[in-house]
């Protein structure tokens, strides 16, 4: 089997192209996004991942759901921290809602019988993930007095919210035309991006956590 990608390319430069592009079009690359370039993907991934490596330094990942290029280095200075595009969380608050978004995703996968890998994603109400927030910040910061519901979707959620939309964490789901849904019950697809992070995270770095302002 040809794995040199110059050759690859050469035989099949429509799907190559296509795949590059899909790539560097979102920080993530779904099955479902397209499933046959996809698989294609996959068909010659040592030839995709040598051929990033080796021109651009950049890493392919990828698994049976998923694939991004992680680049490890910015090679522009005068872009500054804020002329990068990136996921970025702003402050503590931030930090902490996202880490228990993934421990919430790994709570759901439990409670919908499913597992990282199945085809099907795990969906909950924003009011289940706000309860959920919630409930885990007072236990883990039983001093804290700024947890109430309302506050935390204020304050908290409602910025998060548009970054795991944009950088496809999330994904909600569409509405019949004209259909009015208030906030908690708006549903919400929880993305394979979801089980490349850690569960793990916030309590480890929970002690560093408390003492951050």
């Amino acid at each position: 089997m040809e794995t040199d990608y110059e050759t690859l390319l050469g035989k099949y430069p429509d799907q190559f192209i296509a795949i590059n592009n899909i790539l560097l079009e979102s920080a993530w690359f779904y099955k479902t996004d397209d499933p046959e370039r996809f698989y294609e993907l996959q068909h010659y991934e040592s030839a995709f991942r040598e051929f990033y490596r080796k021109n651009f330094g950049w890493e392919l990942r990828l698994d049976s759901k998923c694939a991004r290029l992680v680049k490890k280095k910015i090679f522009n200075p005068a872009l500054g921290h804020a002329g990068i595009v990136e996921f970025k969380l702003q402050g503590r608050n931030e930090y902490i809602a996202f880490l228990l978004l993934i421990e919430f995703y790994e709570k759901l996968l439990s409670e919908q019988s499913l597992s990282a890998s199945d085809r099907e994603n795990p969906r909950f109400l924003f009011g289940e993930y706000l309860e959920y927030t919630v409930n885990r910040m007072r236990a883990l910061f039983p001093e804290r007095t700024d947890l109430e519901a309302e506050a935390v979707k204020k304050n908290i959620l409602r910025p998060l919210m548009p970054k795991l939309l944009t950088y496809r964490f999330l994904r909600e789901l569409p509405r019949e035309a004209g259909e009015r849904v208030e906030q908690d019950k708006v549903i919400y697809e929880a993305l394979p991006a979801c089980y490349q992070y850690n569960a793990g995270a916030l309590e480890k770095n929970l002690e560093e956590l408390r003492h951050e302002d």
